[in-house]
């Protein structure tokens, strides 16, 4: 006869302990006004997490390099403004230090993936100029109203 025993545990899981730095790049070609293609670069680093309890201690920390390529649809809603919608595919690998403990047990790895993944963003843009607009962007992968994107603040320059 086999019995299990049920446990219970209290733990933080995914407790952020400090804000990461992105950087994001990219270059894109209108066809008309209102849709583009953008190609572009995401790079976050300094990702880290905690999980903790009495007798259990867990860490992660990791990069993560995202190259993406979307059609941009532009909305104007003003004279110098405009809200745009991003939508396309992204390959987001990278790699994250493991490290945790179950009372005396000690364990170190490392992880490394890579998958084509869905790709949208939403933004809004301000023309300084004719040549030179600022933008903010919440992007990355298609669940990004889920809370799994880069938030960036950029300018643009149009050729």
């Amino acid at each position: 006869m086999h019995q299990t025993m049920p446990i219970k545990m209290n733990l933080k899981i995914g407790q952020r302990r400090k804000v990461s730095m992105s950087v994001v790049v990219a270059v894109g070609y209108n066809f008309i006004p209102t849709l583009g293609l953008e190609a572009g670069y995401m790079y976050s680093s300094d990702l880290n997490y905690d999980i903790r309890d009495d007798s259990i201690g867990a860490s992660a920390s990791g990069r993560l390099y995202v190259p993406y390529l979307a059609f941009k649809f532009d909305v104007p809603i003003y004279q110098r403004a405009s809200i745009f919608f991003k939508l396309g595919v992204m390959y987001p690998y990278g790699e994250a230090d493991l490290s945790g403990s179950i009372g005396t047990i000690t364990k170190y790895g490392r992880i490394s993936a890579g998958h084509i993944l869905p790709f949208s963003g939403i933004g809004g843009a301000y023309a300084l100029t004719p040549k030179l607009s600022v933008d903010m962007t919440y992007q990355g992968a298609a669940y990004v109203l889920a809370g799994a994107g880069v938030l960036s603040l950029g300018l643009t320059y149009h050729l």
